[in-house]
């Protein structure tokens, strides 16, 4: 039955749920290993979460998962504007788990720039899959955060998805705790 998980599938939702929320309340260093289990989680390779300020339209990063950071420094000054994915969840409502096969066709995806000027040479690794979220905070930020894949780990599913919105309402929380902390 969807959404019911067995015992082992609970106790490590529950465990990636309390690495989230150690995150929020820790030096900052925890992001990257609660993201990587996220990532983990729903089979994905690559890992992003970032906070932004919509006043200032300002980023701060804070995790990545198998990104150099050479290539999120070159990905922030150009290709984030050229992203296919970012700006059609820039067109839905915050607080939903988006999966990029629901919004940008793979065929349109594998001819954009930033797939075949940035993914494939920079990054070496064809990321044709992504799923992710953006959560409005309370101070006006924004969180937004992404799991990608290759192709050959294939589309994210519906038992993914589910998985994404059970832990969303805790990242959700934690990323609020953390402004205020």
């Amino acid at each position: 039955q969807l959404g019911v998980a067995p015992d082992d599938d609970r106790a490590a939702l529950s465990d990636l749920i309390g690495r989230i929320y150690d995150a929020a309340t820790g030096d900052g260093t925890l992001w990257t290993p609660a993201l990587a289990n996220i990532a983990r989680s729903v089979n994905a390779e690559f890992g992003l979460l970032q906070v932004v300020d919509l006043a200032s339209m300002r980023s701060e990063k804070l995790a990545s998962v198998a990104f150099p950071a050479e290539a999120l420094a070159l990905y922030a000054s150009y290709y984030v504007q050229r992203d296919l994915w970012v700006t059609g969840a820039a067109r839905m409502p915050p607080g939903q788990v988006l999966l990029s096969h629901t919004y940008v066709s793979e065929a349109e995806w594998e001819r954009s720039e930033i797939f075949s000027d940035f993914i494939i040479p920079i990054l070496g690794a064809r990321i044709v899959h992504c799923a992710g979220m953006q959560l409005a905070l309370d101070d006006g930020m924004l969180a937004c955060v992404g799991v990608q894949r290759t192709r050959s780990t294939g589309r994210y599913d519906a038992e993914e998805e589910v998985k994404l919105n059970l832990i969303k309402p805790h990242l959700h929380r934690a990323l609020n705790l953390r402004a205020r902390l």
